[in-house]
């Protein structure tokens, strides 16, 4: 980025924090909504940058809102648990999600997008559908929200680094509502999908293996019936891929294989302490196919599950 554009974007925010027109949050109980800043009619994108930030109490928006750390540290409190964000990072927070942000060392310098939903439908159009990011914000057009925001370490790529240059000139020269600006943040998007590796992810129970391994064995014990790696996901706030690799690595065997195991340590509960019929059992934990049930359940256990019973009940 020229310097110059540098320099006359840091004297532009100096100008706007002393404007008067910066108090521009205004409290509404729980929610705090932006009152000058709206988003453009014309293209469903608002861009802005921030510098020194204020707190802010607690609030949300009706749009997919994206922080980017241009410079400094800014902290980020969602769901009561503070987020530390540093140069390079971004973060993707879906709307009518409550969070806060903090004040750090006063020297911060952060890029702000905001999505209209009929904006973001045409950028996810052009999203692989089978990208994890298209998951996510695709989350923003359902009731009930599980995963309400994605961290990004992106310091160190080049063509992120450029996008956001981008958006820089466009602030400094005034034209974030131009098409322009939709062109860079599909690129932005199309990026981020790549970079799973260096995505950060909303729990901190992944961290820790014993914990995340009697997470997951209770949300099998809850729903072993339907449970899909693709809703243990959504529920643990992962991706399928991190997910499926964390299990791995934690359990030493596949979802699937430890789902099975768990489903018939239940069924071999039902059948040693109960007299259901083995085909209800076999329902009972998720297998419609009995002769399936009956093969997996003898390959565990080395007899099949009436023989298993018959011993047990002498």
């Amino acid at each position: 980025m020229k310097e110059e554009y540098i320099n006359k974007f840091t004297e532009l925010l100096k100008e706007e924090k002393n404007n008067p027109k910066g108090k521009e949050v205004k409290q509404l109980g729980d929610e705090s909504i932006n009152t000058n800043r709206k988003i453009s009619n014309d293209i469903g994108i608002k861009v802005y940058g921030n510098s020194g930030i204020n707190d802010l109490p607690i609030h949300n928006h009706k749009s997919v809102e994206i922080i980017y750390v241009y410079h400094g540290n800014v902290l980020i409190n969602i769901n009561h648990q503070d987020i530390q964000l540093t140069k390079g990072d971004l973060i993707i927070i879906n709307k009518y999600t409550n969070h806060t942000l903090k004040n750090t060392n006063g020297n911060e310098i952060v890029i702000t997008f905001m999505i209209q939903d009929r904006t973001l439908a045409k950028i996810l159009e052009n999203i692989d559908k089978n990208c994890n990011l298209k998951e996510f914000l695709e989350n923003n057009y359902n009731n009930n929200l599980t995963n309400n925001y994605l961290v990004y370490q992106t310091e160190n790529n080049a063509i992120i680094n450029n996008i956001i240059d981008s958006f820089i000139y466009l602030i400094v020269e005034r034209k974030t509502d131009s098409p322009i600006s939709i062109a860079l943040l599909q690129t932005l998007f199309e990026s981020l999908q790549e970079m799973e590796e260096r995505m950060l992810y909303p729990i901190n129970l992944i961290d820790k293996d014993d914990e995340f391994k009697n997470h997951v064995l209770d949300e099998i014990k809850m729903n072993y019936m339907k449970l899909s790696l693709k809703y243990l996901s959504k529920k643990l706030g992962l991706t399928n891929e991190y997910l499926s690799r964390k299990i791995n690595k934690v359990f030493g065997k596949n979802f699937s294989q430890v789902l099975l195991e768990e489903r018939m340590v239940i069924a071999e509960e039902y059948i040693r302490n109960t007299r259901i019929n083995i085909t209800e059992i076999a329902s009972l934990v998720g297998y419609e196919n009995k002769s399936f049930f009956y093969k997996e359940f003898k390959n565990l256990y080395g007899l099949t599950p009436m023989k298993y019973r018959q011993i047990f009940n002498k």
